[in-house]
């Protein structure tokens, strides 16, 4: 049983390490990020990270965590340091030139998102180690900051498109581009038909007809429909 506590600690001062790291990152992508949806969930994603690192803390405390059991496990050692690089890599780019705001705000985002499903699965595996050796505080711990990676996840994923969007209208089209149909007999649709077709459409879908809307039929129930799906979806 030693062993198993042993290593679930490990575990846990890996899971803490990543947190304290991403706190950093975070910390960088919203100094450069412009006023939006996006900035603001950055700095909610903060909030909530220090949250996770202080539980962790709290609960490395419990269990008598001591700096000698990382300093005699190499191998755990090695992975927080490899992790930690990779998800402080942003304030690196930060400095890196030549790349306008809005690309790089997406690709921060995108990074973030890889980031959350490293979390998920790390907490996913703290969670099955601690019930399988009856700690049941610690799962519940992680389960319940494993739901919020969960949230988060989807939460960043629907920024993506919204940037990409960004990008592609300010930096990747001609003045004179014309906006294409949505899809394939959409202007043979009736208004009912499509607002019917967005209730499960993705998020660049529904940017695609707010787009095309603008551009051409301007109808205002069709453009609320779109807003109003992307901010549910």
């Amino acid at each position: 049983m030693y062993r198993g506590k042993e290593r679930l600690i490990e575990l846990l001062v890996e899971a803490h390490a990543n947190e304290l790291a991403l706190i950093n990152t975070l910390e960088a992508h919203i100094n450069i990020a412009e006023r939006g949806s996006y900035k603001t969930l950055l700095q909610d994603h903060l909030r909530e990270t220090k949250s996770h690192a202080a539980k962790l803390n709290r609960r490395l405390d419990r269990l008598g965590y001591t700096e000698s059991i990382v300093a005699r496990t190499y191998g755990l050692a090695q992975n927080v340091v490899k992790q930690s690089l990779v998800l402080t890599k942003g304030p690196i780019d930060m400095i890196r030139g030549g790349t306008d705001i809005k690309e790089k705000m997406l690709r921060n985002a995108r990074d973030e998102v890889m980031t959350e499903g490293m979390e998920i699965a790390a907490y996913d595996t703290i969670e099955t180690v601690a019930r399988g050796l009856g700690d049941h505080e610690t799962a519940e711990m992680a389960a319940e900051i494993r739901l919020d990676e969960e949230t988060m996840f989807d939460a960043l994923r629907k920024e993506i498109p919204i940037l990409a969007d960004i990008v592609v209208q300010t930096t990747l089209i001609e003045g004179d581009h014309k906006i294409e149909l949505p899809w394939d007999g959409y202007d043979d649709m009736t208004v009912d038909e499509i607002k019917g077709r967005l209730s499960d459409a993705s998020t660049s879908l529904l940017i695609a007809v707010r787009n095309y809307e603008k551009a051409n039929k301007d109808r205002s129930t069709v453009i609320d429909a779109t807003e109003k799906e992307t901010i549910t979806a």
